[in-house]
């Protein structure tokens, strides 16, 4: 059993509001702050393992969800806007969803054979078709 964060946490990364996403291929949480705009991994025992976001990325437009596929890439939906932001496994970002989609209410959830669902706003699922990611 472990614990992080909370009103006495001296890392800000672990300070905020949190939204629980996943867990990858290599077993670490991955969970999203919107309070400061970053995207955290987590070990097994709670120790932060890696982080990315922030320094204005998610200024305007806080990340909600991250899921991260068998490649690495990760997979941010923005909190106000429902825009999918796709980074590699460096955390570079390489592509977003086109407006023609609409306005997302998750990340994708990946399924057999490569493919990808997700949910719009407005009620819809979306197969995701993925690609250069």
């Amino acid at each position: 059993d472990w614990r992080i964060g909370g009103p006495n946490e001296s890392d800000q990364d672990l300070v905020g509001h949190f939204h629980f996403s996943m867990t990858d291929a290599h077993k670490r949480i991955v969970a999203t702050n919107d309070a400061n705009g970053r995207i955290l991994y987590l070990d097994e025992k709670g120790h932060k393992v890696d982080v990315f976001g922030g320094d204005g990325e998610f200024t305007k437009d806080g990340p909600c969800d991250a899921t991260v596929d068998a490649k690495g890439n990760v997979y941010v939906l923005t909190c106000v806007t429902g825009v999918i932001l796709v980074y590699d496994a460096r955390h570079k970002l390489v592509a977003q969803t086109p407006e023609s989609l609409g306005s997302f209410l998750a990340s994708p959830r990946f399924v057999p054979d490569g493919k990808a669902v997700s949910l719009t706003r407005d009620g819809s699922f979306v197969s995701l078709k993925l690609t250069g990611a």
